[in-house]
C-alpha cells in the first residue's frame, strides 16, 4: 500500500474512534530494509498498515507499539541489525535504525496524519505523461503506487480527461505544438513521451529538450526513435542533447502488454529517483551506492 493510502486508512480508523500507534523510522545507518521516513500504523485489534522493513525488526517494533498503545504512550528505540553487536536483534543486515512511536487518538491524531500526508505530497516528484493512450493509463496507475505524481497531456478530449486518469493530479487537453504554453518543466520534473505517433513525439521532444527536466523518456521502436533522432539532429540539437533522452524507455524485461510496459517504466523511474536521492540499494547481489 502506497504511503498516502496508508495515511488515509489511518485517518479513517481514527475517525471511527479507534486509537492508533504510529511507528516511524527517524534515522538509519548502514544496510537496513527501509530508510528514514518509512512508517506503519497499528491498532489494538491487530489491524495494521504500512511497513518499516519486515522481518524480525518489524515484528519487535510491532510488539513494542502494541505495548505503548495499551499505555496510550509514545517513545523511541534503536534496533541494531548486526550479529556482532551485543544489543543486536539477531539480524544480519549490518545497519541500525532509530524508531519513534507516537500514540494517536481523535481529532489531534487525524491532524497529525494529515500533516504527514501534506508533507509527503509536497515531496512526491511529478511525471509529465505526453499521450493519453492505453500505456499511459497503466503507467499513471503504476506510478501513483510508488509515490510519483502524474500530469497527463494529450490533444484529444476523449483521451485527456480525469475520468480516464483518476490518479493524475492534472489532465491537460491542448495541441502538442503549444506544450510550452501550458507546462513549465523544472529540474525536478520527469517526462515520458508516448503519444500516438512519431510526429507528435517529435513535436513534444524538441520542446522538452529545451527545458531543465531531470529525466526524459521516449517510448517506441528503435526505428521510430532513430527517425525522430535524425529530425532532432537536423534541427540543430547535439548528440549530447540526444543523450539526455532514455530511448527506448523502461527496464528491458521483455514487456509486451500496457501493464507490463508500465512496470518496466516505473522500475526505471524508481531507479532514477534512487540515483538522485543518493540511496544505497542491492542490485543483483551487489551493493550499489548512487
Amino acid at each position: 500500500m502506497e504511503n498516502c493510502e496508508v495515511l488515509k486508512a489511518g485517518i479513517s480508523r481514527l475517525k471511527e474512534g479507534k486509537p492508533l500507534e504510529l511507528v516511524c523510522i527517524v534515522s538509519s545507518n548502514g544496510s537496513t530494509p527501509r530508510a528514514e521516513g518509512a512508517f506503519m500504523l497499528l491498532a489494538k485489534d491487530g489491524w495494521n498498515v504500512g511497513t518499516v522493513g519486515g522481518g524480525k525488526m518489524e515484528y519487535l517494533a510491532g510488539q513494542e507499539a502494541m505495548e505503548l498503545l495499551a499505555k496510550k504512550a509514545g517513545g523511541e528505540r534503536r534496533y541494531i541489525l548486526s550479529k556482532n553487536d551485543l544489543a543486536d536483534i539477531g539480524a544480519v543486515c549490518g545497519g541500525d535504525v532509530q524508531i519513534q512511536y507516537e500514540f494517536l487518538e481523535g481529532e489531534s491524531g487525524v491532524h497529525r496524519l494529515e500533516e504527514i500526508e501534506n508533507a509527503l505530497e509536497k515531496e512526491r516528484p511529478t511525471v509529465y505523461l505526453f499521450g493519453g493512450g492505453h500505456v499511459s493509463v497503466s503507467v499513471s496507475n503504476a506510478l501513483s503506487c510508488v509515490s510519483f505524481n502524474t500530469v497527463v497531456y494529450d490533444d484529444r478530449e476523449e483521451f485527456a480527461n480525469s475520468a480516464r486518469f483518476p490518479q493524475a493530479i492534472s489532465v491537460i487537453c491542448a495541441p502538442y505544438e503549444k506544450m510550452s504554453e501550458h507546462v513549465r518543466l523544472t529540474e525536478s520534473d520527469y517526462v515520458l513521451i508516448m503519444t500516438r505517433g512519431h510526429l507528435c513525439d517529435y513535436e513534444v521532444q524538441k520542446q522538452v529538450m529545451r527545458t531543465p527536466a531531470c529525466y526524459i523518456g521516449v517510448i517506441g521502436s528503435r526505428s521510430k526513435i532513430h527517425h525522430v533522432t535524425q529530425k532532432l539532429l537536423a534541427d540543430g540539437f547535439s548528440q549530447q542533447d540526444i543523450a539526455r533522452c532514455h530511448t527506448p524507455v523502461g527496464i528491458p524485461i521483455g514487456a509486451e502488454t500496457p501493464e507490463e510496459i508500465a512496470v518496466s517504466i516505473a522500475a526505471e523511474l524508481i531507479l532514477e529517483r534512487a540515483r538522485r536521492e543518493g540511496r544505497r540499494k542491492v542490485i543483483k547481489n551487489e551493493i550499489v551506492s548512487y
